[in-house]
Formats: structure tokens, C-alpha cells, sequence
């Protein structure tokens, strides 16, 4: 769902980028995308993907335990990689993630979209004012809800969409 709905959706309405390739192990969801988002080609796994020579940089979208084996196969064929959060499964794949993006001297970048937000930008102001003032205390935890949204009705949209493009109800 976040791979069509924010990455793969804001990449192709970039008009810096290019998108050139989708790979899903979903061939109806690869297929719906592909023709949601106009990418010309389509491929079942990520290493049908990696072999294809236009392709410079790659999204990794996975299930947990999957995403640090992917992003080593794309580091590895010399592509630029931002996956999702968690970067790896352990500290020793996390670091052989690293040690093969300076090898290859590519960006791996992880997407935490929270990274950038004003209201966590705010909250960190507001808990940093807290802490130097005291005027709560010692302060021994913190916890934040965001209440900026729900991608539910655009998963829902997408869902129809596919449903529309595949033929089923």
C-alpha cells in the first residue's frame, strides 16, 4: 500500500523522474500499477528488475524480513536504493547495507517521512523546551500521536482502481 500510494504516486508525478519499472511478486497488483502510473515495463521479481540497464535507482517496498536482502541485491547491481523503515532485519545485515553503499559510493537513503514533519518538528520544540525548563520536571518518557490523516480512502481508491483494471468485482 505505501509503495503505490506514496512512493510509486509521487514519483510519477515528479517530473524530474522518470519511472521505468515496476516488479511485484503480485502480477495483478504489478500489472494495475503499471498502467495506473504509465510504467512501460513490468517484471515479476527484483532481480528481473536489477537486469534491467535502465533502470538507476530503485524503491524497495517489502515485507520486513525481505527489505535488507533486496536492498543488498540492488546495492550490489550499482543502483541508488531508498527503502522503507526498517532498513534491515539485524545490526550486522544493517551494516553490511552501509558497508555496500560505500563501496559503491551509491545513496541508500530509508524513507521516515515523520523525519520532515512540522508538527513533529514542533513537538521536538516543545518536549526540548520542556526538558531545559523543568517546569514538568524531570521528564522520563514522552509519546506523540499524529493525527495528520488517514491514507485509508486512498488505499480503498487504489484497491477500486484495480479492481476496474483487472476486471473483478
Amino acid at each position: 500500500m505505501v509503495g503505490q500510494m506514496c512512493h510509486l504516486a509521487n514519483f510519477a508525478a515528479n517530473s524530474a523522474c522518470r519511472v521505468v519499472a515496476i516488479a511485484d511478486l503480485r502480477p495483478d497488483l504489478a500489472a494495475a500499477a503499471a498502467q495506473k502510473f504509465g510504467i512501460p515495463r513490468v517484471y515479476s521479481t527484483h532481480r528481473e528488475l536489477l537486469a534491467d540497464s535502465a533502470v538507476s535507482a530503485v524503491v524497495v517496498v517489502t515485507k520486513r524480513r525481505a527489505t535488507g536482502p533486496i536492498v543488498l541485491d540492488a546495492l550490489n547491481s550499482g543502483r541508488h536504493v531508498l527503502s522503507e523503515k526498517p532498513m534491515a532485519y539485524t545490526t550486522a545485515q544493517a551494516s553490511s547495507l552501509v558497508e555496500a553503499a560505500r563501496r559503491q559510493n551509491l545513496v541508500y537513503s530509508i524513507g521516515y517521512m515523520k523525519r520532515h514533519d512540522a508538527g513533529v518538528a514542533r513537538a521536538l520544540q516543545v518536549l526540548t523546551r520542556l526538558r531545559e525548563d523543568q517546569s514538568l520536571g524531570r521528564i522520563v518518557r514522552a509519546e506523540g500521536w499524529c493525527f495528520g490523516g488517514d491514507t485509508r480512502p486512498v488505499a480503498r481508491q487504489f484497491r477500486d482502481d484495480r479492481r476496474s483494471a483487472t476486471g473483478r468485482d
